[in-house]
């Protein structure tokens, strides 16, 4: 890792207490230390006393700000504009990092040089066994694992995913990248934003952050709901083809997925899910994907055809931040 390089973390958090302490800790373990934590409060409430044990820490600098304006979009956009490093990591409140997790990104980013976005691999929270955690992960793994592609030894991301992933402060301010307001899809217009810009989102797959993914039936729902939402209200922003199916956006000519089709990822991803399942449990993971499924796909047909319900997403997407300057 080049030393000169000052590295920042942004983590945006709700103020759950439990998490938040979680994630810090994983950071002021890692076997690189970062030269910034900034931690964005998106509560209504006060929770300098949560991150106050570790305020004295003789080599990172922890910053805590508000953003008032509710959505993780806001406050990740918020410790954009207040960080100070050249590199800039993103990490959820609700996950963990491994401990080589900042190392590995930072290495990947140098490696591949300013002209590049690296994103790190998620794996499932340590002793979260619960059913519907498994299948919130396996709906977000088949989705970003399917947008990975193979040239040569590289490998490709379409996607960011704004839990965990680097990119240089410099091509941020240079092309005015953002977060947009959007339920769960800002990773996804953050890409299209890179892809426009000709920059290439790069796979490290050791750097590893775990996720706490969700653990109530109602919260996996109302994100499926929204998914849906999202995907209309991308697709009526940008071109339809570069956010869906086959041909959906890729800058790279003849690269093809790691994976010999989809159909065999889904399959090694339920095997590697599964396998510890007792069967009661398989069966209600099978019936829980199914309906999450077609929860996602009725509400993105309801959205595309109610243009009120796709434009609620992106009714302050562009204008919110166009003119947001990160100095």
């Amino acid at each position: 890792m080049n030393k000169s390089q000052t590295i920042s973390v942004i983590i945006p958090t709700n103020g759950n207490r439990l998490t938040i302490t979680n994630c810090i800790n994983s950071l002021i373990d890692q076997s690189s230390l970062p030269d910034e934590i900034v931690i964005v409060n998106n509560s209504t409430h006060d929770i300098s006393y949560m991150i106050k044990t570790f305020i004295s820490h003789p080599t990172i600098v922890f910053r805590l700000i508000n953003e008032s304006k509710k959505g993780a979009s806001y406050a990740r956009n918020a410790g954009i504009h207040v960080a100070k490093g050249v590199i800039l990591a993103f990490i959820d409140d609700d996950c963990i990092a491994h401990s080589d997790w900042l190392r590995s990104l930072i290495s990947s980013l140098n490696l591949y040089g300013e002209g590049s976005i690296v994103k790190g691999s998620n794996h499932m929270y340590p002793r979260n066994n619960r059913l519907i955690s498994h299948v919130d992960f396996y709906n977000d793994e088949l989705f970003f694992q399917s947008s990975l592609y193979k040239y040569q030894s590289i490998v490709f991301s379409k996607w960011i995913d704004s839990k965990n992933f680097g990119i240089y402060r410099s091509i941020i301010k240079k092309y005015h990248i953002h977060f947009n307001k959007y339920y769960l899809c800002e990773d996804l217009d953050f890409s299209l934003q890179a892809h426009t810009k000709d920059l290439s989102i790069m796979y490290d797959s050791g750097a590893i952050v775990y996720h706490d993914s969700r653990k109530k039936f109602k919260s996996l729902l109302i994100k499926q709901l929204h998914k849906g939402i999202d995907r209309a209200a991308l697709e009526r922003k940008w071109n339809k083809k570069y956010i869906s199916g086959e041909n959906a956006y890729s800058p790279y000519i003849s690269i093809i997925s790691p994976y010999k089709s989809e159909k065999y990822l889904r399959n090694t991803l339920l095997k590697n899910i599964l396998k510890e399942l007792p069967l009661i449990k398989k069966m209600g993971f099978y019936f829980l994907e199914k309906i999450s499924f077609y929860l996602s796909n009725l509400s993105y047909a309801l959205a595309c055809s109610v243009h009120p319900l796709a434009n609620q997403s992106t009714k302050e997407t562009s204008d919110s931040f166009q003119n947001t300057d990160f100095e």
